[in-house]
């Protein structure tokens, strides 16, 4: 279960990466996680399924067509 801490943890380490820091570590379901600049879309996605979880953004479907 996601709380506000793992989020906010989750946004300073993007933070961190952003701004030129090497690697960061979050704590995820009870482990460490290190992400480099590399990885930093899979820290993204991570922070995108906290905010789901903890119902601050809603899950998008995509769009319908009418014709």
């Amino acid at each position: 279960m996601a709380t506000a801490t793992d989020l906010a943890e989750a946004r300073a380490a993007l933070h961190s990466l952003i701004i030129g820091k090497k690697a960061v570590k979050v704590q995820m379901n009870g482990r460490s996680v290190e992400y480099t600049p590399a990885s930093k879309s899979q820290l993204e996605q991570y922070i995108k399924h906290l905010e789901t979880e903890l119902g601050l953004t809603q899950a998008r479907r995509p769009a319908r067509v009418y014709l």
